[in-house]
């Protein structure tokens, strides 16, 4: 049985932040007249064809799994597919493009190449893998073939193939060797990496030895909710949600920091993130969806590309596909794709590349600026991307008077005919 999506296409010209854009397409498939009731997405993850997969989970509806093959989206479930009833965590890949499931109960392997039975599916309980815990949370392919798991209770499971095994963190790696597991990521080196409830590190599967990262760098290690490796093999790691510190990437030698102090991130809780084809950064929060090209950061948000949907909800889940699109599971049970189409510069231009500087940045609300601002249109908006009203007694000849507006995190966009810029300012 086939589930089918209603879509809708939205294409702009220019979205709120990002600047110099070409063209943008943002494709809204939606869950409507309970065609797909139980539309809640967990996860969601890219194939090895570029086929979108997506768990899916509502109270008090069968959970399920599904798939989109470019024209529409196939669902899997206990009624129609005999699928087991668990909530899907996670989704990786084999060699052989087998769809692996990491759930609240126990590992799935699915085929979907199969007869559509409920032979397609194999389930490793924890009889099968002889090892007991509570729930699978992310699993992982290594270049050799052989799949990995984060558990939560029983360590890092291994499978070969044919045997499990699992291996769980040594005395005096911390008060439990049986530590909650969240994600895992392998490098050019082979080694695993692993993020845990109060550590972070790698596993070696040569000589079966951990080693755990100095969490006194002063970036926060602990709880990692995802590691990631680009194609120069630095790893990106999304870092604590509670409270929230944004993202963080190593480069063997050093950590760099990114959230709200230094780019155009409005939240520094991270839902997601993912690295596409081009080696960029995509990120979720709470309200946004982020883009970093290395230099530069740009931001959307629901406003910007969700016109006519207001149910929409807050973006969640993120991956790239083959062909250079952006998935995302909104929390309203709805699934978007952006296809970019622009030459990225950024929200937050390098200071040394901008025709209008501002000063002082924080400001207690009087900004001075190297232009005058007659012919210059000047749009404010708050840290939601609402635009706020400006008083034409705020704007002098080059200087803004903000000391009206409260303490926080205000958006400035400057527009002429020939150029946008859009500038982060902090009132304290």
């Amino acid at each position: 049985m086939k589930t089918l999506f209603f879509t809708a296409t939205v294409i702009f010209s220019i979205s709120l932040f990002p600047l110099n854009i070409n063209s943008q397409t943002w494709t809204i498939y939606e869950s409507m007249f309970n065609a797909f009731p139980y539309s809640d997405g967990t996860c969601i993850a890219t194939d090895n064809n570029g086929k979108i997969w997506a768990g899916l989970d509502k109270y008090g509806e069968p959970k399920g799994l599904t798939m989109f093959n470019g024209t529409e989206w196939i669902s899997y479930d206990s009624q129609n597919h005999g699928m087991p009833e668990v909530i899907i965590n996670h989704i990786a890949f084999d060699n052989n493009n087998n769809v692996w499931l990491s759930t609240d109960q126990y590992v799935i392997k699915f085929n979907p190449n199969g007869n559509g039975t409920q032979n397609d599916w194999t389930i490793f309980t924890e009889t099968e893998t002889g090892f007991e815990y509570d729930e699978v949370n992310a699993g992982l392919c290594a270049q050799n073939g052989d799949m990995w798991f984060a558990s939560g209770g029983a360590g890092i499971l291994h499978y070969d193939g044919s045997n499990w095994e699992n291996h769980t963190l040594p005395v005096g790696c911390g008060a439990n060797s049986l530590v909650w597991f969240f994600h895992l990521a392998e490098d050019q080196n082979n080694l695993i990496w692993f993020s845990a409830i109060d550590r972070m590190g790698s596993f070696n599967p040569q000589n079966s030895t951990f080693e755990i990262l100095d969490l006194t760098t002063g970036v926060q290690l602990d709880k990692v909710r995802k590691i990631e490796f680009d194609s120069n093999y630095n790893m990106w790691v999304s870092l604590p949600v509670s409270p929230s510190y944004g993202m963080a990437k190593y480069d063997g030698t050093s950590w760099t920091e990114y959230n709200t102090s230094n780019t155009s991130l409005v939240s520094n809780n991270i839902q997601d993130f993912c690295i596409d084809g081009n080696n960029e950064i995509w990120v979720s929060t709470a309200g946004t969806l982020n883009h970093f090209d290395g230099t530069n950061w740009e931001t959307w948000t629901n406003v910007d590309f969700m016109t006519g949907h207001s149910n929409f909800g807050a973006l969640e889940e993120v991956t790239s596909d083959g062909e250079g699109n952006i998935w995302a599971i909104s929390g309203n049970y709805d699934f978007v794709k952006l296809s970019p189409g622009y030459q990225s510069i950024g929200d937050s231009p390098n200071p040394d590349q901008t025709k209008i500087k501002l000063w002082p940045n924080p400001t207690n609300g009087y900004l001075n600026t190297n232009q005058e601002l007659d012919n210059v249109v000047v749009e404010i908006y708050d840290v939601n991307q609402k635009l706020i009203d400006l008083p034409s007694t705020s704007i002098y000849f080059s200087q803004l008077d903000l000391s009206h507006l409260q303490n926080g995190i205000y958006f400035i966009k400057f527009k002429t005919m020939t150029f946008i810029e859009v500038h982060k300012v902090i009132i304290n």
